[in-house]
């Protein structure tokens, strides 16, 4: 009986594992094969769709219960809404359509209800989604998207039947994890960003009420009105249960938790939503949720503190906040808000001093405008312990629009007294007292402005041998002194008047330092200055101000970008209104600096016994500059072209954006220059990286090329060096003659420059190069030499030419050449193409005249390239002497010349034109001995000839031709026909006969190069 009991058992085990199995394997089959996402995905986005007011897309729809076990859910890959509402679409909106778009999103599903062709939304969950919530200036949302039900009154939708697939959106369920949320409100100008937005939202539904209990927070709130950020960097949080009535539509917050910034607050009101009206009318109240000390205690950052629970707090603490009225256009609910210490202190069990007294008085009010009527209203803060007793007061109206503020703080603190009293980090160390009474008066716009005459401040801040020390950090902060005096009815001689009422001060500062970790310090030995201003106020001008400046041993490093220094500072400086606008500023300083230097980047830039004037006019935000500058002696470098610049004795001119030289003396490297004219944002240039532009009229006794093109190759891959290093590398290059030739160099791209130039001696690779003067322009990587005249080799030259390089390695060359009265052996070293373009001209003797035009590619030594080469030439000369060679030798005496060691050519006039690799010399007569002769061909880089020579007058009774083909080492001559000669008969039977195609080509080429 119980082995048949265990068999049945048995059987019954493996039966229902069986079945078991069978389904998993049945349910993988069915969503392996049946259910794939390429069948399910366009059957859900278009059963969706019909139950919105909108277009819903996905990537991919993927049934799940493995994954999800034992939930049937849908898996959503890159999904978007985009509403389909006109009313909220705008002509200058390209993107308020996309209500919401996510990476990722899961939907809970009937599985039976989805194979039979039916899907029931109720729960939905979305990753990183990018939500934007928009209304109109109409006061329509684009987030109204659920097709209405006209007979259930439920935020479920109706149910929309259709042949193929069914839907039905009843939605209980939402979440949302690290959102990023706009509300951008158009109708009342409010615009709202939550950053890493988490929220929860479920519902439960009765006849009566829809509960919808929510949790949601946000990492950042920014809140923008009408332009202006009211808060940034405000982290929220919020637990509530919302109960909405299904008949009037009022929603109720019971027990409400709202959290900001830590601070949590019980919470609890209606809203009344109307939506014929497109308002909320709001009623909340809001109260700090622990009203004790401790609650704002344990706020303060463990950055400062050492937490620790080991205190005594005692005083009553409310922060309450109520909210009431209306939302709608222009309008916001107004904000009452009242913050309160009450007979407040704190003691530290391990600490020798406690703080007796804490008290807090303020109220803050919101108006319904926010721009109009908003204030607070410090009414006491007192903190009071050993050695230290704070009083602050306050009040401010307008906040938000052209506030007014009156603060005043009394007091004494002793900050050695203060360590004693508060945990403090023990890696915190301060030391030191101070002593201040101040108040100020003034308009906010009054700074915004740069009116800080009317800034009514009056009292007294002494403050001596203040010690602030982070060692965690390495922060490190000393003062010896400051001292901060301002009283009213002050006779000064700053202002012009003495007899007017003014306002007076003083602002001493010794012995300031500051370091921050190891790379960032300052230094200030002395700040001294004294001020005056009139008191009366008149917002119909800008006050009257005028003070002196007194700054001695300053040294400023941030991090290793930046570094400054100067020595000694005198400066008066006066801000009075413009002439032609009483409400815009005007700023007139003088300066006189002993010396001064900044460095940045491996830029460096110093002045010594600098004299400044300058004049800046408010223009909107910028303050451009008028003025002059002069100086003993001016240094700038930069590694981008390390060559250090140096101006002795020099006067500049500012304008706005731009500076004006006259005769300034510049040394560059080794080469000196006298600039006149005008560079443009010099400041953006050096120090921004950004285009340098200039219109200058340059003369220079010396211009060093090849320097400058080493510069330019060396600035490819700058290297930081120190100061000493590039005054030394200075003093070398003066001593030291390059043995370097200059290579080809890609053109600076941020230049754009025009120089009238004269140079008395300009060096190029090994030459010498005399009085060279024209136009040189730079500007989109090319240099462009317009009609250059130089004297080089004894020989007159004018140049025209276009240096192209944008990359390195690729350099080309646009010229037009112009050579005068040059020796022949001299003209394949100022052009060494010509050897291999020409070998022959080695074989003369003489001055000629030359020109070429044409472009080229230029090599690495910035050379022209004979292969790449495509251009025309002419040269012409007399008297010219053919050296005996093996070609000539073999002519001569075929045709029976005299034996001579030297042949003169009386006159020679060639036109040529460089092609393909080939080089084509048009038929050109000469005249040798006591022969006339036509010589004409061509010649390849290969250096193999083929010419031919025609014999028009010789002692000869005939006329005849050699053809020359080979090479120098191996030549072939042969007698043929003079194929020349009815190129250059006087008769005009013959003249019909010549070739009419290359005369005119020899004539295109003798037209287009004039000398």
């Amino acid at each position: 009986m119980k082995q048949s009991v265990l068999k049945i058992l048995k059987i019954a085990g493996i039966t229902i594992i069986s079945i078991v199995f069978l389904l998993v394997v049945a349910i993988g089959v069915v969503f392996e094969f049946v259910l794939t996402p390429e069948k399910i995905t366009p059957k859900v986005v278009e059963a969706v769709n019909k139950n919105l007011n909108a277009k819903l897309s996905i990537e991919a729809v993927e049934l799940t219960f493995f994954k999800t076990f034992p939930n049937f859910k849908l898996e959503l890959e890159k999904g978007f809404i985009l509403t389909r509402n006109d009313s909220v679409q705008e002509s200058n909106s390209t993107s308020k359509d996309t209500l919401i778009s996510f990476d990722y999103g899961v939907v809970s599903v009937n599985p039976i209800a989805f194979l039979n062709n039916s899907i029931n939304v109720t729960k939905f969950s979305f990753e990183n989604p990018n939500i934007y919530a928009y209304v109109s200036e109409a006061g329509e949302v684009n987030w109204d998207i659920l097709k209405e039900n006209k007979q259930k009154d439920t935020i479920q939708d109706q149910e929309i039947k259709d042949e193929k697939f069914n839907a039905n959106i009843n939605l209980e369920d939402i979440s949302i994890i690290n959102g990023n949320l706009v509300f951008d409100d158009h109708y009342s100008a409010n615009f709202m960003r939550l950053q890493g937005f988490d929220m929860d939202l479920s519902a439960e539904y009765n006849e009566k009420d829809i509960i919808l209990a929510l949790q949601a927070q946000s990492d950042n709130l920014i809140f923008r009105k009408k332009g202006n950020t009211y808060t940034d960097q405000l982290s929220l949080m919020l637990n509530t249960d919302f109960h909405v009535n299904r008949s009037t539509k009022v929603i109720d917050l019971k027990n409400a938790k709202v959290g900001i910034n830590d601070i949590q607050f019980v919470t609890e009101g209606t809203l009344y939503p109307n939506r014929l009206e497109k308002q909320i009318d709001v009623d909340l109240h809001l109260d700090l949720e622990v009203p004790t000390l401790n609650t704002l205690i344990d706020l303060v950052p463990e950055v400062v503190f050492d937490k620790t629970d080991n205190y005594t707090a005692e005083g009553d603490v409310s922060i309450e906040a109520d909210i009431k009225g209306v939302y709608k256009k222009g309008v916001i609910p107004e904000i009452n808000a009242h913050f309160k210490i009450h007979n407040g202190s704190i003691s530290y069990k391990d600490l020798p001093n406690q703080i007796e007294l804490i008290e807090a008085d303020i109220k803050a009010y919101i108006s319904p405008e926010i721009n109009t009527g908003s204030n607070f209203d410090i009414n006491n803060v007192t903190l009071r312990g050993v050695g230290t007793e704070i009083n602050i007061k306050g009040k401010g109206d307008n906040l938000f629009d052209n506030a007014d503020l009156d603060i005043s703080i009394d007091g004494k603190i002793d900050l050695e007294a203060l360590e004693k009293s508060f945990p403090f980090k023990k890696n915190l160390n301060l030391a030191g007292a101070g002593e201040i009474h101040i108040r100020s008066m003034f308009n906010i716009n009054d700074i915004r402005n740069q009116d800080y005459g009317k800034i009514q401040a009056l009292g007294t801040l002494n403050m001596n041998q203040i010690v602030f020390e982070n060692e965690t950090d390495s922060l490190y902060f000393v003062l010896d002194k400051a001292d901060i005096h301002i009283e009213q009815d002050q006779n000064s001689k700053l202002l012009t008047d003495q007899s007017t009422k003014v306002t007076g001060g003083k602002i001493f500062i010794q012995k300031l330092q500051f370091k921050d970790g190891k790379e960032s310090s300052g230094d200030l030995d002395q700040l001294d200055i004294k001020f005056a201003t009139t008191a009366i106020k008149d917002s119909t001008k800008i006050a009257v101000m005028k003070a002196a400046v007194l700054i001695k041993g300053g040294d400023l490093k941030l991090g290793d970008s930046l570094r400054a220094k100067l020595k000694l500072v005198n400066a008066n400086i006066s801000i009075e209104p413009d002439k032609h606008d009483q409400k815009i500023p005007k700023i007139h300083s003088v300066f006189k600096i002993d010396s001064t230097g900044i460095k940045t980047k491996g830029r460096f830039f110093a002045i010594s016994k600098g004299a400044y004037e300058l004049t800046t006019i408010r223009n909107n935000k910028n303050w451009p500059i008028n003025g002059h500058i002069s100086f003993d002696q001016l240094y700038a470098y930069t590694p981008t072209f390390p060559l250090l610049l140096k101006m002795p004795q020099t006067k500049i001119t500012f304008e706005p954006g731009v500076i004006s030289l006259d005769h300034a003396k510049l040394e560059i490297g080794d080469s000196d220059i006298e600039a006149t004219g005008k560079v443009y944002k010099i400041g953006e240039a050096f120090f921004d990286d950004k285009i340098f532009k200039g219109e200058l009229e340059v003369n220079a006794s010396l211009i060093d090329f090849n320097q400058f093109v080493q510069a330019i190759n060396d600035g490819v891959r700058p290297v930081e060096k120190s100061e000493q290093e590039i005054l030394a590398q200075n003093q070398n290059s003066k001593t030291t003659e390059s043995a370097e030739q200059p290579k080809s160099f890609v053109v600076p791209e941020k230049l754009d420059l025009s120089l009238k130039s004269r140079f008395n001696k300009l060096k190029y690779k090994n030459f010498i190069i005399d009085d060279v003067g024209g136009v040189i322009t730079v500007k989109d990587q090319k240099i462009d030499l317009a009609n250059l005249e130089m004297t080089t080799m004894a020989a007159k030259m004018t140049t025209s030419a276009a240096y192209t390089s944008k990359e390195a390695g690729v350099a080309a060359l646009d010229f037009d050449f112009k050579i005068f009265d040059i020796d022949l052996s001299k003209l394949t070293e100022l052009l060494p193409v010509l050897d291999t373009l020409l070998p022959m001209v080695d074989s003369f003797e003489g001055k000629v005249d030359a020109r070429m035009r044409g472009n080229t590619k230029i090599d690495k030594n910035l050379d022209m390239t004979a292969a790449s080469m495509d251009a025309i030439a002419r040269v012409t000369g007399t008297n010219l002497v053919v050296l005996n060679g093996k070609t000539f030798e073999k002519m001569s005496k075929m045709l029976f010349f005299k034996n001579k060691d030297k042949n003169v050519i009386d006159t020679l006039e060639f036109a040529m034109v460089f092609k393909n690799k080939q080089i084509e010399i048009f038929p050109s007569m000469v005249t040798v001995d006591r022969y006339k002769v036509a010589i004409g061909g061509h010649h390849n880089l290969d250096l193999t000839y083929d010419y031919h020579v025609s014999i028009l007058k010789s002692p000869m009774p005939f006329k005849a031709g050699i053809d020359l083909k080979g090479t120098e080492e191996d030549m072939d001559f042969k007698i043929t026909k003079a194929k020349y000669k009815n190129l250059f008969s006087t008769k005009a039977r013959q003249q019909k006969k010549a070739d009419t195609a290359l005369i005119n080509r020899k004539n295109y080429v003798l037209k287009s190069l004039p000398f």
